[in-house]
């Protein structure tokens, strides 16, 4: 991976909803107006304003249907990660692995490895069921469709797992469009206590 800059928990978030929020299996999750929830609506999930403390705050509130920042998806997740936004480079794919989720190590098997994910996807059957979803996201990626960063930490041997994302990881390894493909990592000196991390 090549390092662009350090980059903040709240640009992490922000990206986090920016993906989920055009989800079909995410977006139930946000408020049906989100107008009402706050006065730039849409925009402060598209357009974040990073310097404006309480629309960061807003977003973290808002994440929470997630559990963040320290229940469900990140139940475990340390509280001494720093944030970086790299470039992956195709070494990272091929050891890039799955959160340790029940339906995704169905998909991916022991290893959790992304890219034995999209081949038992595109093989079809029950495990690939949940996730047909994928194909909107390759059909998007073969029109040009730009997608959020993906999410995920890394590992002391340098490889990812993912937080955020499997979706379009999948998705990119299918169509092979892995090239440019941005992503904010979490270093920390450990990610054992992560309840998704797995052996």
């Amino acid at each position: 991976m090549i390092d662009i800059r350090p980059a903040t928990e709240h640009e992490m978030i922000a990206a986090f909803l920016q993906a989920e929020i055009r989800s079909s299996r995410f977006q139930v999750y946000f408020p049906p107006d989100l107008g009402a929830y706050h006065p730039r609506g849409r925009a402060l999930i598209e357009a974040p304003n990073f310097k404006d403390a309480a629309e960061n705050a807003a977003r973290r509130t808002l994440l929470g249907y997630r559990g963040y920042p320290d229940t469900a998806l990140f139940h475990g997740f340390p509280v001494n990660v720093t944030w970086h936004l790299v470039r992956l480079e195709l070494q990272d794919f091929a050891r890039m692995r799955c959160a340790a989720e029940q339906s995704l190590v169905a998909l991916s098997g022991a290893p959790r490895l992304v890219s034995d994910a999209a081949h038992t996807f595109e093989a079809g059957g029950p495990v690939a069921a949940p996730f047909q979803q994928i194909w909107g996201v390759i059909a998007a990626l073969r029109a040009g469709v730009g997608f959020a960063p993906l999410i995920a930490e890394q590992e002391a041997d340098g490889s990812l797992i993912l937080v955020e994302g499997h979706s379009r990881a999948i998705a990119y390894e299918i169509t092979g469009l892995r090239d440019n493909v941005q992503a904010f990592i979490a270093r920390a000196p450990t990610f054992a206590g992560w309840g998704y991390h797995g052996a």
